[in-house]
């Protein structure tokens, strides 16, 4: 696994070596006692603001030296970004969830002209619920975009010249159940504008089973500093009575040695963080045992 911390294109892998990371996220709740001497809890649909804390068994001095200049501004004042490849998926709960944590379209956007998000708990694979993205006939638009995890980012924080895999299993519903859809990896620079797409081979939906709609191993392009992952439906397959496509297991992975970013794990985003900690002890001459606290910002 790798861990990248850093501002927005101009994200580093901290030191591997010893390198442990503990995350701690807590789910909002309210517990009651029952008449009857029960216990009920209610929770909201989403967690609270995270934090981490990385802590290395053994650093020397090259190697704090890196961890030092991050925590003491040297890279500006923050916050900055927090890429656990190791997480497998880099999408929000709700993206990868397909709607089951909130039962609403956050984290999607279909702006195309008669396209509308919902979310269904009729039709769905993994469950309780799947997006649901109905068209019009012949769509101008078409593209559903898995949006950035806050309003300061066009898209998702990527590193060059590392693979990305994205995936998601679709089904068709409504008039049309056949419509042919691709998963697309938009590269945007830093202001937001395209530098690169890339699209995955086009599959036909039905309405009696569930497909795979997958690009992978893709290449992050030079000048790329977000990404924008969505998936595009051919216009020209949508027939005149407008069709619905179901959206589920969805995904989007840095593949290594480690994980191939086949298997779908919960996501859990990519999120801002601040460094408010640093600890550091001498144990040996040259090495050091150092923990770094990150909390997550809005």
């Amino acid at each position: 696994m790798t861990v990248y911390l850093g501002r927005p294109g101009a994200l580093q892998a901290v030191p591997g070596r010893g390198l442990k990371v503990a995350p701690s996220r807590l789910r909002v709740s309210g517990a009651a006692t029952t008449i009857g001497g029960g216990r009920t809890r209610d929770y909201i649909g989403t967690t609270v603001l995270g934090s981490w804390t990385l802590s290395w068994s053994a650093l020397d001095r090259a190697l704090l030296g890196f961890v030092e200049a991050l925590y003491a501004g040297l890279s500006g004042p923050g916050p900055f970004v927090l890429l656990d490849s190791g997480r497998t998926n880099l999408l929000t709960t709700n993206q990868s969830g397909a709607t089951s944590v909130t039962n609403g379209t956050d984290g999607f956007s279909a702006p195309g002209a008669g396209e509308l998000l919902t979310s269904s708990s009729t039709v769905f694979e993994r469950g309780p619920r799947s997006l649901a993205w109905s068209l019009p006939a012949a769509p101008a638009g078409g593209v559903l975009t898995l949006t950035a995890p806050n309003t300061d980012w066009p898209g998702i924080p990527c590193v060059p010249g590392r693979t990305y895999r994205l995936q998601g299993r679709v089904r068709g519903a409504g008039t049309d159940p056949i419509i042919t859809v691709a998963a697309q990896l938009r590269w945007l620079d830093a202001a937001g504008a395209q530098v690169q797409l890339d699209a995955g081979a086009g599959v036909a939906t039905s309405a009696g089973a569930w497909a795979d709609c997958v690009i992978g191993a893709t290449t992050c392009p030079a000048g790329a500093v977000y990404l924008a992952p969505r998936l595009a439906v051919t216009s020209a397959t949508v027939g005149v009575g407008g069709g619905t496509v179901h959206v589920d297991r969805l995904q989007l992975a840095m593949p290594d040695a480690f994980d191939d970013g086949t298997v779908w794990r919960p996501g859990l985003g990519v999120p801002r963080v601040s460094l408010p900690q640093l600890d550091d002890a001498p144990w040996h001459t040259q090495l050091h045992r150092v923990g770094l606290l990150l909390e997550e910002v809005s």
